[in-house]
């Protein structure tokens, strides 16, 4: 009998061993799909390897689902089933942070922010604190087809710090002699907003007012757009989808947007090699040749019992280990600046031809102006939406200008 019971209980030592940890902290996260899933995965991974006693529960909630359930959350006071963790679309920091004071959690005290480049910390501080820890880099870029490019007797240095007048020149050139259109697009409005922040510049003045009307940057914006449609150069999409398909199906020699286009590029595997990278054009010789365009950060809610672990889980998203996860396996640049220390930042890419896209694209993303953002930025785009799709049926700009004035005026003081 004795034996016995020193079998079951060698047995019982030995099940309890195999049995696994049972998490004594849970953390939930929304996020949306894509690389940004991925990546808040693998940072899931190595958290919990370190910390066997957390679990992250992870939610894919669309990005207008998750913006419109936190709404209606913090207007109403019923915070009940919102997660810890929050992934946000940067342009929605300010309409936040604004609009509910106090929602999201502070972490100026917690986290270096003088780590990140400091456009992306922009988009989330308020009254001198900052309240979500940068993602992506979204630094804006003129990714080619060099063979195209070549084609035409042309290459990647010629498209190098030029304004959008000399690269409508070339553009006009490219198409003679390919029959290929020199830049692809959907409705302007991912450009429009790259343009506008190329200038230093953005819809609002300090004290929140609408600054679109006499605001040099934005006029020139619109008037950029004119120029690229009345060229012939643009391959005009109805669709995303349509969008993509131009680039890796060779219809088009160029497209300028934000960095993350390089993940749907790379998709096409047999165009390996033939892709660069450079700055965008700029408006004039005294507007730059940096801009953003995108991008996500991700915030703690204040309404989380577990902000001090919610905070130390977003620590992983500045290890090294997680840094070089994204950029070798995602092709995604991080804004996290020690990162353009690691290696694999500075590696030749093969599909770029060998160029150190990942190192150039994060000193695009140091470069990029700091803006301040209101909280009217969803309102402004779809107005300045409404303003292009005028100027291109035929509306003077000016005119096409004061009209998104004027709405902006109105819609702000609702």
């Amino acid at each position: 009998m004795k034996k016995v019971l020193t079998l079951v209980l060698a047995l019982c030592i030995l099940l309890a061993a195999a049995l696994p940890v049972l998490a004594e902290e849970n953390l939930t996260v929304w996020y949306s799909g894509g690389v940004n899933g991925k990546a808040l995965e693998y940072a899931a991974q190595l958290y919990t390897a370190q910390h066997p006693d957390v679990a992250i529960n992870i939610e894919q909630v669309a990005t207008s689902d998750r913006e419109t359930r936190l709404t209606v959350a913090l207007t109403s006071g019923d915070m009940t089933g919102l997660p810890d963790i929050t992934l946000f679309q940067d342009y929605s920091a300010q309409r936040f942070l604004q609009l509910f004071p106090g929602c999201l959690a502070d972490l100026s005290e917690s986290i270096d922010m003088s780590c990140f480049a400091q456009d992306k910390v922009g988009y989330w501080t308020y009254e001198g604190k900052v309240y979500a820890l940068p993602f992506d880099s979204a630094a804006s870029a003129d990714f080619v087809r060099l063979d195209l490019l070549a084609e035409a007797g042309y290459g990647l240095d010629d498209l190098k710090d030029i304004t959008w007048d000399r690269y409508i020149e070339i553009g006009k050139d490219v198409q003679a002699k390919t029959g290929k259109y020199m830049l692809t697009e959907t409705d302007y409005s991912n450009l429009m907003m790259v343009l506008v922040k190329s200038a230093a510049t953005w819809y609002f003045n300090e004290d929140g007012s609408a600054n679109i009307e006499n605001n040099a940057g934005v006029r020139a914006a619109l008037e950029t757009i004119k120029k690229l449609h009345d060229s012939g150069i643009v391959m005009e999409n109805e669709d995303w989808a349509a969008f993509i398909s131009s680039m890796n199906e060779g219809k088009i020699v160029s497209t300028v947007t934000g960095n993350w286009i390089l993940g749907s590029i790379v998709s096409a595997e047999d165009q390996s090699g033939l892709w660069g990278m450079t700055t965008i054009p700029s408006m004039s010789e005294d507007m730059g040749h940096y801009s953003s365009n995108g991008g996500s950060s991700w915030a703690v809610l204040s309404s989380s019992e577990k902000q001090e672990l919610a905070i130390d889980f977003l620590k992983t998203f500045m290890t090294d280990e997680f840094n070089t996860y994204l950029i070798k396996d995602l092709a995604t640049v991080p804004t996290y600046l020690p990162a353009q220390k690691l290696e694999c930042a500075s590696e030749p890419y093969a599909f770029t031809n060998g160029q150190k896209v990942f190192a150039d694209i994060m000193d695009y993303t140091a470069k990029t102006p700091v803006i301040a953002y209101g909280p009217y930025n969803a309102d402004v785009q779809n107005t300045m939406q409404l303003a292009i799709d005028q100027v291109l049926a035929g509306t003077s700009v000016d005119e096409a200008l004061k009209t998104a004035q004027q709405t902006m005026d109105f819609l702000m003081e609702e």
